[in-house]
């Protein structure tokens, strides 16, 4: 199986090198094989204190891997149907979006979670979007919506200023 990978930047020095592009060949059956494989092969970047974490995704979200963890932690079952990824070209497009040091069943729980999904670009690359559901937001997210919210206030205050 052909496989192209790309993951987030951890850190500004890491921005140099994004979206972090490395394609494989890789002898698996299974997506829960594949992403063993790159936890061994040392694409994800590591971080001092080992507790980086990770969310994979190929159109829908995957699984969740940890520096800390020596196996994903798969969000569906073990069969992925093949129709459900993003092949483009019979080349499998992984993305690895990188949550920080936040606990990685903190963001197993966020993941699977119904009406979190979590949206890429058929291109693939690092601008990922996640879609949640209103509960979700009422609890995790209103902080989120207000900063935006104030920034489109501020943005259209200059623009009347200026005119």
């Amino acid at each position: 199986m052909k496989v192209r990978f790309t993951r987030d930047s951890v850190c500004a020095g890491d921005d140099c090198d994004a979206p972090h592009v490395k394609e494989m060949g890789i002898d698996a059956v299974t997506i829960e094989e594949v992403l063993l494989q790159v936890m061994r092969s040392g694409y994800l970047a590591q971080i001092a204190g080992g507790r980086a974490t990770w969310s994979a995704a190929s159109k829908i979200p995957l699984a969740i891997v940890a520096q800390e963890w020596v196996r994903p932690r798969m969000l569906l079952g073990p069969s992925i149907i093949e129709e459900s990824l993003n092949i483009q070209y019979g080349v499998v497009h992984i993305h690895f979006h990188y949550h920080g040091q936040e606990g990685p069943e903190v963001v197993y729980e966020k993941l699977r979670v119904p009406g979190v999904r979590l949206l890429l670009p058929k291109t693939g690359g690092s601008s990922g979007l996640l879609i949640f559901s209103p509960a979700f937001l009422a609890g995790h997210a209103l902080w989120s919506i207000s900063r935006q919210v104030g920034r489109a206030f501020q943005d259209l205050k200059q623009r009347i200023l200026w005119r």
